[in-house]
């Protein structure tokens, strides 16, 4: 993928994934899908809502608080261990458990610092949540679609029971486009030049100790894989 279509890939998904935490939804099971994984979903989206709303966050130093909170819940929700994993793809094997903890913390911040401000930053785009559908006994994809600046978008949630029963999102594909799909194209060019301790040590010198913007690192990961320069 070119970095032009990742750098736009990251605004829709910014765009999208803001969305999500702001309206209510409606649901309808099919397939056999199990159930709970969209009541998982509309709970988190709840609770957010209701931190966004609060009062005692409305103040510009309590701005970070109110991040926070929300960062919680959405933790709960989503795996970043999971999609970290896919994102490096079979390679994963490779790192030993801390090196595995570790590269999970570093993905966390990438998807955390991309999208989080969006997600405060909502300006009314629609969303309505259309059904579940079982993929396999442990896999449920929840379907959904957003209403956003007179467009339409696919955008459906691939979720997966954790350890406490909890649904848990472990890719998100927009218009057919996988987000840990797109990563991984992302971080293949890095692997098969450097091989995963190379990897590693690329995520770690861009997001192991810097608070800048996520989304042109990771395009920069890609330009640095494959010596071009974005537009």
């Amino acid at each position: 993928m070119s970095t032009s279509r990742f750098r736009l890939l990251v605004v829709v998904c910014s765009l999208l994934l803001s969305a999500i935490f702001f309206l209510p939804v409606s649901v309808k099971a099919e397939g056999g899908a199990p159930a709970g994984a969209m009541a998982s979903l509309r709970q988190t989206i709840e609770q957010v809502i209701d931190i966004l709303k609060d009062p005692q966050y409305s103040t510009p130093e309590r701005r970070v608080a109110r991040r926070d909170a929300v960062k919680k819940l959405i933790y709960k929700q989503f795996n970043f261990h999971l999609m970290a994993r896919g994102a490096v793809g079979p390679r994963w094997k490779e790192y030993a458990p801390p090196q595995q903890e570790r590269f999970g913390e570093l993905f966390k911040r990438v998807l955390e610092d991309a999208y989080l401000a969006k997600i405060e930053g909502y300006q009314g785009e629609k969303v309505g949540f259309n059904k579940e559908v079982a993929e396999s006994p442990t896999i449920t994809r929840v379907e959904s679609v957003v209403h956003a600046k007179g467009q339409e978008y696919a955008m459906h949630y691939r979720l997966t029971p954790g350890k406490d029963g909890r649904w848990e999102v472990f890719d998100v594909i927009i218009e057919g486009v996988s987000l840990v799909n797109n990563y991984r194209s992302q971080f293949q060019p890095i692997l098969s030049k450097d091989g995963p301790a190379g990897l590693l040590a690329k995520m770690e010198s861009k997001f192991g100790s810097t608070e800048g913007s996520a989304a042109s690192a990771a395009s920069g990961l890609a330009e640095s894989a494959t010596g071009k320069q974005g537009p």
